[in-house]
């Protein structure tokens, strides 16, 4: 059953964006789909919150407004992450919703620009650790204070025909750095898989909830190591833990992000905390920068 909730009272402001145009040029046509029941309710919001926060579909529904794109064939692809949190996606702030709510079928990227008000690395015996990241852009040693920051969102179909979606983020410190990660859903592990850096050598599990501002969380969990014929399960006493929450200020009117990665035995390794504006992009995925995609595609999950 597919339940559309309408509002009877509406107020949005004149800035509110809709994948990057303004409301006042989104045009929202509901029509009855067979199977939907339509309810009324009196929302009103005063800040910026998107539609989309209004509507709710279950699972099995293929033909609703929602933030499900829809196949040719009348097949729905959910975003990844509405996928592998189920009901709870409902219970993030709509501008998370939105933000993270796009497929490969919807033709757009997400692309953050900002400032990251403070990076940082945990001590000097730390920091071999970090320049071995640097080989395949998953970690670095730089640390400082507003520094530039931009991070890409793509989703695409990788080689395997899996919905994919890119986390690269930008740090444009004294030297540039970057940090680059391809995120799926794997049915056969029933999470997310976050594959670090440009060679995709490691797979890691991440587990997905909602912060008590509205916010996602994202936590790693156990770590596997690919390359070639190699594979082993990453040990724990090499790796780092990261503990990540992206939110909406609705006061500020601005995406924020704070990571925190650490090692059980190392202590804190590093981390970043900022605010970035998102602007929407109209993006075909063949049109996605080749130096945003990975130099190979690991299939091992």
């Amino acid at each position: 059953m597919c339940h559309l909730v309408v509002a009877e009272s509406v107020v949005l402001p004149a800035q509110h964006s809709c994948y990057g145009r303004s409301i006042r040029e989104c045009s929202y046509d509901v029509s009855f789909v067979p199977g939907c029941s339509v309810q009324s309710s009196d929302v009103e919001f005063s800040d910026d919150r998107a539609v989309l926060g209004w509507l709710h579909c279950s699972s099995r529904d293929t033909q609703c407004l929602s933030l499900l794109a829809e196949t040719p064939d009348g097949i729905s692809v959910r975003s990844i992450y509405e996928r592998a949190m189920g009901s709870d996606f409902a219970r993030l702030h709509p501008q998370i919703q939105h933000r993270f709510g796009f497929s490969s079928r919807d033709n757009l990227a997400s692309v953050g620009t900002g400032v990251m008000e403070e990076i940082w690395h945990g001590p000097p015996y730390t920091l071999p650790f970090l320049y071995v990241g640097t080989w395949r852009r998953i970690m670095f040693p730089e640390s400082g204070h507003n520094v530039p920051f931009q991070i890409q969102n793509y989703a695409y179909l990788d080689a395997l025909g899996r919905e994919t979606v890119t986390w690269v983020r930008t740090f444009r410190a004294n030297r540039q750095r970057r940090f680059d990660a391809y995120m799926i859903y794997s049915e056969q592990r029933s999470c997310i898989i976050d594959y670090l850096g440009t060679h995709q050598h490691l797979a890691v599990d991440i587990e997905l909830g909602v912060a008590p501002n509205g916010g996602l969380r994202l936590r790693s969990g156990a770590q596997r190591f690919y390359e070639g014929s190699i594979a082993f399960p990453f040990p724990q006493l090499f790796s780092g833990i990261a503990d990540v929450c992206e939110w909406y200020d609705d006061v500020e009117r601005e995406f924020k992000i704070e990571v925190n990665v650490t090692n059980k035995v190392w202590g804190r390794l590093f981390g970043y905390k900022g605010r970035f504006q998102v602007d929407w992009q109209t993006v075909r995925p063949a049109e996605i920068p080749a130096d945003i995609l990975p130099h190979r595609t690991e299939k091992r999950e």
